[in-house]
Parts: C-alpha cells; sequence; structure tokens
C-alpha cells in the first residue's frame, strides 16, 4: 500500500465499494443547497483514501525495530 499512488487506491476503493459491494456512491456529485449528512456518504471514499495512503506510511515509519522483511 505505501508504494501505491493516491489515485490508485482510490481506484480500488472505488471498485470495491461502490461497484462491488455498492456501499458508496462511485460520483459526488454534491447540490449546492443540500446538507452536510445529504453529502456524507459522497466524503466517505475521498476521506478513506487519504487515509489508508497516510497510515500505510505512518506505520512504514514507525515499524518496530525487531520487525524483520
Amino acid at each position: 500500500m505505501v508504494g501505491l499512488p493516491e489515485f490508485v487506491t482510490g481506484l480500488a476503493l472505488i471498485h470495491l465499494l461502490a461497484f462491488g459491494l455498492r456501499l458508496f456512491p462511485a460520483n459526488s456529485s454534491i447540490e449546492p443547497g443540500g446538507s452536510f449528512f445529504d453529502a456524507l456518504p459522497m466524503l466517505v471514499l475521498p476521506a478513506l483514501t487519504a487515509t489508508l495512503v497516510l497510515l500505510a506510511y505512518i506505520a512504514r515509519l514507525t515499524r518496530p525495530a525487531w520487525w524483520k522483511n
């Protein structure tokens, strides 16, 4: 996961969570007058992508010294 760019991780999550499991919408067409809670399902995939990319990087940096590759 550390070696993958963010757009590859995002596309994989869209393929898995939006098309495969149909949990979230694949596009984010937020209407101008809508509330935050109406737009919340459309914000999950971008937030999850950014979180996973950063978590993989942090896990790589903070792994214990005794861990062998």
